[in-house]
């Protein structure tokens, strides 16, 4: 049995005696002919990251609520074949630690071991960050159990373009400069003023990410031409992306619920601003540290939502210099000029959804609509679009699939896929 044969009628059972059996069979067939009870043969789990999801009840076993059957199935099988050797092959094992759950054989945890179980060494390796993250990769690697291999680029081509910016980008990418200076001064201040640190190191990770949202749209116009370009020379493109920036959507999206999911969003939503928005509401710094001095004149206290048995009771004291620079920042986030998702741009400027395969793990977007905005029509609306809508009940891998097979058959010439999805999608040309 191959893992894609043996475990696809488990992910897609709804029936536990269904899954038992097919689960029985395989366990059966090891025994039957391969060494009965010792058998020693090799499992080997390919695209074992989607057995991620297992969830142990206090007996050890899975739980069936919180676990996912593939991954509930693949623990069980490691459990009736004690003595089988085993194989974890994927090209994103983990993205998180608690994604390791599955692969108890690694002999990280459990009988002669430092942890009592997966709880145990979860716990441990979480408190070292990410530099414990990469000394157990590398504990893994000089032990032989994590072995690591990149693709060949061998005939592979490569060009460079430099995608020139026009004047009017580069004075959105200097005000944007000029904003994230001014927002650092004013988080010094509020956490000066409020005796905390932890906005101004949380400050360059939304650095980072904001310029890297602001680089991508930068390429969008430039990517586009070559795409058109490719196009009309008879070839089909492909497109990839790190990131689609559903996050931000989901955010601007709850603002407008109560409008209902038609509503007009006036043009396509900068996920850059959306992160800046978020940031500057959850981590601006206002309320006064508990251990701070005695309130100033220029400072308010109200009663707010603390934790704790005197939550009802316990006064927050807010200054109110760091509340109004709270106001202004927010202020001149909403003013500026920045530019749409990229993701959401190049599907509109390559032709929409109707000429575009997209492969990516996010479930709307907005698009265009033609004639259906302002009063009368005048004007293109913008509007929010699951992308499974006319799929009745497609999940996600089924719709991606249906996307990618699009474009194999020529049907949709351009394909934009995301990291997330690229795991088992082939746009190979058959």
């Amino acid at each position: 049995f191959s893992s894609s044969s043996a475990f696809g009628a488990v992910s897609s059972s709804s029936s536990q005696q269904a899954r038992s059996s097919r689960l029985q069979q395989i366990v059966d067939w090891c025994h039957r002919g391969l060494g009965g009870q010792d058998f020693e043969g090799c499992l080997v789990f390919d695209e074992a990251h989607k057995a991620k999801n297992f969830v142990a009840d206090k007996a050890g076993k899975a739980d069936e609520k919180a676990s996912s059957k593939v991954a509930a199935a693949v623990v069980a099988l490691q459990a009736a074949l004690p003595k089988a050797r085993v194989l974890y092959a994927s090209a994103t094992g983990v993205s998180d630690i608690s994604n390791l759950v599955y692969a108890d054989r690694l002999g990280l945890w459990g009988p002669g071991s430092p942890f009592r179980d997966f709880g145990a060494f979860e716990k441990f390796v979480e408190k070292r960050g990410l530099g414990g993250l990469e000394m157990l990769a590398m504990e893994m690697k000089s032990s032989g159990m994590y072995v690591a291999r990149g693709l060949a680029w061998s005939g592979a081509e490569f060009t460079t373009d430099v995608c020139k910016l026009d004047n009017d980008f580069k004075a959105v990418y200097d005000g944007a400069v000029r904003y994230m200076a001014s927002l650092r001064s004013a988080l010094a201040e509020a956490c000066k003023r409020t005796k905390t640190k932890s906005a101004l190191r949380s400050y360059w990770g939304l650095h980072i990410r904001f310029f890297k949202e602001l680089c991508v749209a930068a390429k969008v116009d430039a990517v586009a031409s070559m795409a058109r370009e490719a196009l009309r020379q008879g070839f089909a493109v492909v497109v990839g992306l790190q990131t689609t920036g559903e996050a931000g959507m989901e955010r601007v999206l709850d603002h407008l619920k109560a409008k209902g999911q038609n509503t007009d969003l006036g043009g396509f939503v900068s996920t850059a601003k959306q992160s800046l928005l978020h940031f500057i509401d959850k981590n601006f710094p206002t309320a006064v540290a508990p251990d701070a001095a005695d309130p100033a004149p220029d400072e308010m206290t109200l009663e707010a939502g603390l934790q704790g048995p005197q939550a009802a009771h316990a006064p927050v004291t807010v200054d109110s210099v760091a509340a109004e620079l709270k106001a202004r920042m927010l202020s001149a986030a909403e003013a500026l000029e920045l530019p749409g998702a990229p993701l959401d741009c190049l599907v509109d400027l390559l032709g929409g959804p109707s000429q575009v395969a997209e492969m990516t793990g996010r479930r709307g977007r907005v698009v265009r609509v033609p004639g259906s905005g302002g009063q009368g029509g005048n004007r293109d609306a913008f509007r929010y679009k699951l992308r499974a809508e006319g799929l009745a009940g497609a999940e996600m891998d089924k719709l991606n699939v249906h996307e990618k097979k699009l474009f194999n058959d020529g049907k949709k010439l351009v394909a934009i896929i995301s990291d997330a999805a690229s795991t088992g999608i082939s746009l190979h040309a058959a």
